[in-house]
């Protein structure tokens, strides 16, 4: 864990006051995104390469996905999601509790979501246990300086309105003070 700490910590570091550096770790984080589910390490590399990136902030919205824009998932999808099921269901008698479970919307993910859709996602997860720094994340994109990112302060919004009538547990009512 340690390793992995001082990897995210130097990829802030070299990209700190350099945009172009930036941009180049931005392009790779799909392939690592997924860490900043379990790692709070990767989260926080993530938010401040992000958020100390004006082109990077306003760039991050593209992509975003509403739960009303996703095509049903076809028959040929529904049948490879049953034989993950089938092969985890074996692997857990294997594993011992040590090693870290991955849960199947991971091993099913075959490219990266946005990353606002991803957080979104996170802070609505039952298990999940970094939801300060989800939180951290998603205030990060809404503001850079004294400038305010309205695009991403919108989406952020509507996204949190689109998990409010899709699921009935709502984390935010316990979170609020």
């Amino acid at each position: 864990m340690d390793f992995c700490q001082e990897i995210y910590q130097l990829l802030t570091e070299m990209s700190e006051n350099y945009s172009e550096a930036q941009i180049q770790i931005y392009n790779l984080v799909p392939n690592f995104q997924l860490h900043a589910k379990y790692l709070i390490c990767a989260s926080e590399c993530i938010r401040k390469i992000i958020g100390n990136n004006s082109h990077l902030l306003n760039k991050i919205n593209r992509t975003v996905k509403f739960a009303f824009d996703l095509a049903p998932e076809d028959p040929e999808t529904q049948k490879f999601n049953i034989l993950i099921n089938i092969i985890d269901k074996e692997n857990t008698k294997e594993n011992s509790d040590n090693k870290l479970k991955f849960s199947k919307q991971d091993k099913l993910t075959s490219k990266p979501m946005n990353l606002i859709n991803f957080y979104i996602n996170m802070i609505w997860e039952n298990d999940g246990t970094n939801k300060q720094e989800y939180l951290r994340f998603l205030r990060c994109l809404c503001k850079n300086g004294e400038m305010n990112i309205n695009i991403n302060q919108e989406i952020i919004y509507k996204l949190y309105n689109c998990m409010v009538m899709t699921k009935k547990n709502n984390p935010f009512v316990n979170a609020r003070v």
